[in-house]
């Protein structure tokens, strides 16, 4: 099957794209997002589509005007519109570069997003970068929602985030650029080995190819899709749970101990997490150590008593419920 039937089947059977969307798509300039652009233009009569070409230069090396510049006459060339930032702040000297040229990529998209009002961000991740990702998570230590890696659909401040490509190899992105006759620029730091994907991406997966098995890049992607699945299913578990027995009043929050008890370990852990970010916003402050801790104390045979987390988080029993406070209320 050429690469437009599949793209525009996949479209159609994941709904991942609407009928009729206006999109932002994410360009760089490089390969995959090239491929992206020019799928999205020849599917767009197909689908309805409207589209929108964003770049974002970092400005972390002298040529990044050159394919801001690029990028700008492949829109004018698809007599697309397009919308470009450039960035003005210094490298933060605490953190990678990787961290901080990513943040300040998404959160300009997000806030073109909102300024255009469009319905979705589209990027080019393909099937590699699922696989790095994978791969990348864990080895610094990850659990079953870390495994999913890049998701094909997600929320970001409110706004869709799609990646389209993932089902799509490096190989079959190049392959369709040669066929259409389109060019694209290369990003000397991508073979810069200072950066730790790049180090996964040209050393690691060739070795394992290699020495271990040619398949590897495709077996990380579907451990990546199963984790998807499997983590999607446990949400749904929690969110009955947290529907029946969440309760928050005032300052706490708290659920049932003896329906917690109850549950299946890897639901109760998200439970936990849930309950965490019900009070203090989000879960980022908890560690797995936490989570094990927590759950060793209130599945114990006695009673809990008080414990403190992270952010000055509390939490303790009450009666037939566990309590979670904050032991000082936040400034």
């Amino acid at each position: 099957m050429g690469f437009i039937p599949k793209f525009l089947r996949h479209l159609k059977t994941s709904h991942l794209i609407d009928r009729g969307a206006r999109l932002l798509v994410a360009v760089s300039g490089g390969a995959d997002s090239m491929c992206l652009l020019h799928a999205l233009f020849r599917s767009r009569q197909e689908l309805g589509l409207e589209l929108i070409v964003a770049h974002y230069d970092h400005h972390l090396r002298r040529t990044s005007a050159r394919d801001r510049l690029f990028v700008e006459q492949a829109a004018r060339f698809l007599d697309l519109p397009f919308v470009v930032e450039v960035n003005r702040c210094k490298v933060s000297k605490t953190g990678s570069i990787e961290d901080f040229a990513r943040k300040q990529r998404y959160d300009f998209l997000v806030r073109a997003a909102l300024k255009h009002g469009v319905d979705a961000i589209v990027t080019a991740h393909t099937r590699d970068d699922q696989a790095e990702t994978v791969l990348l998570r864990i080895m610094r230590g990850t659990g079953l929602s870390g495994l999913q890696a890049i998701l094909p659909l997600r929320k970001m401040n409110g706004v869709d985030l799609v990646r389209p490509l993932l089902i799509f190899s490096r190989h079959e992105v190049e392959r369709f650029l040669q066929e259409i006759k389109v060019s694209f620029v290369n990003d000397p730091s991508n073979r810069s080995l200072d950066f730790t994907r790049n180090k996964v991406r040209r050393v690691l997966i060739p070795f394992l190819e290699k020495e271990f098995n040619p398949g590897i890049k495709d077996n990380l992607a579907r451990l990546a899709d199963t984790a998807a699945h499997d983590y999607s299913f446990i949400e749904t578990q929690v969110a009955l749970f947290l529907k029946r027995s969440l309760k928050k009043v005032g300052s706490n929050v708290s659920f049932s101990l003896k329906k917690y008890r109850s549950l299946h370990p890897s639901i109760r852990r998200m439970v936990l997490r849930s309950a965490f970010a019900a009070l203090y916003g989000d879960a980022k402050p908890l560690t797995l150590a936490h989570i094990e801790s927590m759950d060793t104390v209130l599945t114990d045979s006695g009673d809990p008593k008080k414990c403190c987390l992270p952010v000055g988080v509390c939490y303790d029993r009450r009666g037939e419920r566990v309590i979670f406070s904050f032991d000082k209320m936040p400034a």
